[in-house]
């Protein structure tokens, strides 16, 4: 029993659930049929949110190679699959990810023009407007070929001379 003029539903359990309220003046005596009038019914309707499996796995691959594409799916109960949206991350979390401009396909392939550790998901919404995340992908760790500073310089040596050690920088 409710007795304020306000109440909020619950939104835990999909389906359709219908309120009203009878609202009482506390008369009594003969005034009792003029003590309760009801309000309309309002109906409630709770989707389910729809339901991904999608798992990305971690990769390690060098600056301006070709990343494994990632596929986001998902299923709904009711209403129909309507957008996706790609975030990322430097951290294997979805708090303060960003949001990837224009990644709103199913399908997405991590760039690698960048050095560095970066972790991605997507937001699913369907037609309803409830959404949920899929798994946060593994690390995609992208690294850069060294860069020699220093080449080992070549030498002439007579038989059983010994020769120069041969050395190398790189950073």
């Amino acid at each position: 029993t409710n007795t304020t003029t306000t109440f909020t539903p619950l939104s835990t359990t999909p389906g359709t659930y219908y309120y009203y309220v009878d609202v009482r003046n506390g008369a009594t005596g003969g005034a009792i049929g003029c003590n309760t009038t009801a309000s309309n019914v309002a109906t409630i309707t709770i989707h389910p949110l729809p339901v991904s499996t999608s798992t990305f796995a971690s990769e390690n691959i060098c600056v301006g190679t070709a990343a494994t594409s990632m596929t986001a799916s998902a299923t709904t109960a009711t209403g129909t699959i309507a957008t996706y949206q790609w975030y990322r991350n430097s951290s294997n979390s979805y708090t303060d990810a960003t949001q990837i401009v224009s990644e709103t396909n199913a399908t997405f392939t991590p760039p690698t023009s960048t050095t560095g550790t970066t972790y991605y998901f997507c937001e699913i919404t369907n037609s309803w407007g409830c959404s949920t995340r899929t798994a946060i992908s593994g690390a995609i760790n992208v690294y850069a070929a060294p860069v020699i500073t220093s080449q080992p310089s070549g030498a002439t040596y007579c038989q059983n001379v010994n020769a120069t050690a041969l050395s190398v920088t790189a950073t």
